[in-house]
């Protein structure tokens, strides 16, 4: 299970923890670790999908885009002005 989540393999430890689960539903650990690995498969989803974008507004020249997309999420603005 562990090797699974720190290879970035989600779906294959989500996979592993309902098992876990199946077997020892007494354990609450493994419904943790598996909501755990479940937020972390979709935050670098989402993050690879802003990046994607914003990569192809800076390729493309597309301020106005990256602009707006900065106004739209604010904490992404902070992490980009962390970044500079």
């Amino acid at each position: 299970m562990v090797q699974a989540y720190r290879a970035r393999k989600f779906d294959e430890a989500i996979a592993h923890y309902n098992r876990a689960f199946e077997l020892n539903d007494e354990d609450i650990s493994f419904l943790t670790n598996r909501c755990s690995t479940t937020v972390h498969r979709a935050c670098v989803c989402v993050c690879v999908r802003v990046s994607a974008y914003l990569c192809a507004c800076v390729q493309h020249a597309n301020h106005k885009g990256f602009v707006e997309l900065l106004q739209k999420v604010p904490s992404l603005a902070l992490l980009v002005g962390a970044m500079a």
